[in-house]
């Protein structure tokens, strides 16, 4: 077995709901994620400059996403309409920055 595949096995460790995973629902579909919010108030730190850069960070497995996600794409999170502002992949998972449209 290559360290990849072993990376991309230990994700069913760290995606477990007894250790850091949380069940939540991603366009109707009830999925497992990992919120960080250290990681996205770091980012935020990072860009002071007055740039939105959402309000929710979470890891989730490329398969239980589905297809790449684009920035702009509108993702109903836990029966909130939010929309994709950054996305990265990263061995078997994305990690994906959600924003609300405020007024």
């Amino acid at each position: 077995m290559s360290f990849k595949d072993q990376l991309i096995e230990d994700l069913n460790v760290f995606f477990n709901p007894d250790e850091f995973g949380e069940d939540h629902t991603i366009d109707n579909k009830v999925v497992n994620i990992i919120i960080d919010h250290d990681l996205l108030k770091e980012r935020k730190a990072k860009n002071a400059d007055g740039t939105y850069l959402g309000d929710i960070l979470f890891f989730i497995k490329k398969e239980d996403f589905g297809d790449e996600p684009a920035r702009g794409q509108h993702v109903k999170f836990d029966g909130d309409i939010k929309f994709v502002t950054d996305f990265q992949e990263d061995t078997g998972m994305y990690i994906i920055t959600l924003g609300a449209n405020k007024s």
